[in-house]
C-alpha cells in the first residue's frame, strides 16, 4: 500500500523488521508512553486519539468507521515484556464496551507500528506517538 509521496506502508510485523524497523524496548516504553498523546487507525476503520497519562490512566477520543464520535477512558502499563497494554471503556452513543489488550510497539525511521504479536506476519497499525 502506498502512502503520499510514494512512501511504502508496512502491513506485517515482518515487513517493518526487513525495512529495517526495530522492537521498542520495555525501557524506551516507559520513557515513551507517559505524557504522549498516540494516535492512528482501529482495527476496525475508524480511528483514535488518546492521552497516555504518567499516572497510568488514559483518556481521549474514538470515531468509528460510519462516522460517530465517542469518548475512550481507562487505564494504562507497560508489562514486564514491554507490551503497552490497556484496559478501556469506549462509549459512542448510548453504548459502552470494554475493551483489554496488550501490544508489542516497533519504530521504522520517526513511525511507529503496534502489533498484537511478535509473529512476522501479525498485522501491524500506524501509530503516531507525539510528546511534548
Amino acid at each position: 500500500m502506498a502512502l503520499a509521496g510514494g512512501v511504502q506502508a508496512q502491513a506485517t510485523v515482518g515487513e517493518v523488521l526487513d525495512g529495517g524497523g526495530v522492537r521498542v524496548s520495555r525501557e524506551k516504553m516507559t520513557a515513551l508512553m507517559p505524557g504522549a498523546t498516540v494516535s492512528g487507525p482501529t482495527e476496525s476503520g475508524g480511528e483514535f486519539s488518546a492521552d497516555i497519562k504518567a499516572e497510568g490512566k488514559v483518556s481521549g477520543w474514538v470515531r468509528s468507521a460510519t462516522g460517530r464520535n465517542g469518548s475512550v477512558f481507562g487505564k494504562w502499563q507497560i508489562n514486564e515484556d514491554g507490551q503497552f497494554c490497556r484496559e478501556i471503556t469506549v462509549s459512542i452513543g448510548m453504548t459502552n464496551n470494554t475493551d483489554s489488550d496488550c501490544r508489542y510497539m516497533f519504530k521504522l525511521g520517526n513511525r511507529y507500528y503496534s502489533a498484537e504479536s511478535l509473529d512476522r506476519s501479525s498485522s501491524v497499525l500506524v501509530r503516531k506517538i507525539v510528546k511534548e
